[in-house]
């Protein structure tokens, strides 16, 4: 249902975009909201500082560290542990 919506939400996007009454905020975020749908959002990075050195930490924790970040997911496992993938 939501896809069939797509080139209405496209036009009213565009249509706000090129409204020169329309709030400044709403028009950027419009050009934005249509530049990421047709060419994707940019990479972006991330710092992470972790206080000890990385060598020294197991792949679990790393992977746990990356869940805590949104950079990988992670799920209760059968035993109540944290299973990271």
């Amino acid at each position: 249902m939501a896809r069939g919506l797509t080139k209405e939400a496209i036009a009213t996007l565009a249509a706000v975009m090129r409204d020169a009454a329309a709030p400044h905020s709403a028009r950027v975020r419009s050009a934005e909201v249509i530049l990421d749908r047709a060419w994707g959002k940019p990479e972006s990075s991330t710092n992470i500082r972790i206080s000890q050195d990385v060598r020294d930490l197991s792949t679990a924790e790393i992977l746990v560290a990356l869940a805590a970040l949104g950079f990988a997911a992670a799920e209760p496992g059968a035993d109540g542990s944290e299973v990271v993938h």
